[in-house]
């Protein structure tokens, strides 16, 4: 087994589908492990297992503490890697899937600053030393716009976020980083490793093959339930999420509708769609290097 070839990255993003799939990957796990393949998801990479390799180092050249810390970082991880992987070659293990969506940021940055993971370059640089050397293919899954801000805002209230306000509404729809810049930070980051997009209203209906995408065979997994975890909340249960924290003024603009939760109006939506659509066909006709969009039909 070639060294690049050890680890099968499934890099998120956020908000498409990554709770269940990694769900369906750990109950996996006795049947991956019988063809030779571990998992490592959220639950094994957030552990401290490896400490430090989800650092947020913010946007743009990185200041003398902040190199110094990454060089700490990589020093100690990647010993810390490679008795992982020795470990797991005892367990039978000589490849492992890894899914992980915070390699890229969070939801947080990505609401504020009303862009997709502005600081993913200095992330995905810094995992990119520790783990690059073991890694041929990357997979990303991507949403529509509408879509994944749309519940991204659900989250974002859920978790305490305030109600968005027209303008922010707006510069999300009219956001200035877009899928294609991740795309990108992902290529810069790992300049050897093939990079396959997955659009998330493709890969949603069937776990198995989003697996066996990521992995880049048909792995013959045994057919299982697809599963639908953390999904957005509606509009009654968030009007009685604001209500319970106090926010009656937002929970009553919000509405206690038993219905979808939609904050953008229509011409939002048609303006992302639009984004979208524009992106899978720059996508799809091939001009990026080592990069490939990928749908059920071809995912071998």
């Amino acid at each position: 087994m070639a060294k690049t070839d050890r680890i099968k990255l499934h890099i998120g993003a956020h908000r498409t589908g990554t709770t269940s799939l990694q769900a369906a990957l750990h109950s996996q796990r006795p049947s991956l492990s019988a063809r030779g393949i571990g998992y490592w998801g959220p639950h094994a990479m957030r552990a401290n297992r490896f400490p430090g390799v989800f650092l947020s180092l913010g946007v743009g050249p990185l200041s003398a503490d902040q190199q110094m810390a990454v060089e700490s970082i990589v020093e100690i991880n990647t010993a810390l890697l490679e008795a992982q992987l020795e470990y797991q070659r005892h367990e039978g293990h000589e490849q492992i899937i890894l899914s992980e969506e915070n390699i890229l940021g969070s939801i947080k940055m990505n609401f504020k600053s009303s862009g997709l993971y502005p600081d993913a370059p200095n992330r995905l640089a810094l995992f990119a030393r520790i783990f690059g050397p073991y890694i041929s293919r990357i997979s990303l899954t991507i949403r529509s716009y509408d879509a994944y801000w749309r519940s991204l805002i659900a989250f974002w209230l859920f978790e305490g976020g305030a109600l968005p306000t027209p303008r922010k509404l707006q510069s999300l729809a009219d956001q200035p980083l877009r899928w294609l810049d991740v795309v990108r930070d992902v290529s810069i980051a790992f300049p050897n490793a093939e990079i396959r997009v997955m659009p998330f209203e493709n890969w949603i209906p069937d776990h198995q093959a989003h697996i066996d995408a990521i992995f880049g065979a048909p792995l013959g997994l045994p057919q299982q339930k697809t599963l639908h975890m953390n999904a957005s909340k509606d509009k009654a249960f968030l009007h009685q999420k604001l209500r319970a924290r106090g926010e009656i003024d937002a929970a009553e603009r919000l509405g206690a509708a038993a219905a979808p939760y939609q904050p953008f109006s229509p011409a939002h939506i048609a303006q992302m769609q639009a984004a979208y659509a524009a992106d899978l066909a720059q996508l799809q006709q091939g001009g990026m290097a080592r990069v490939k969009l990928v749908i059920p039909a071809e995912s071998s």
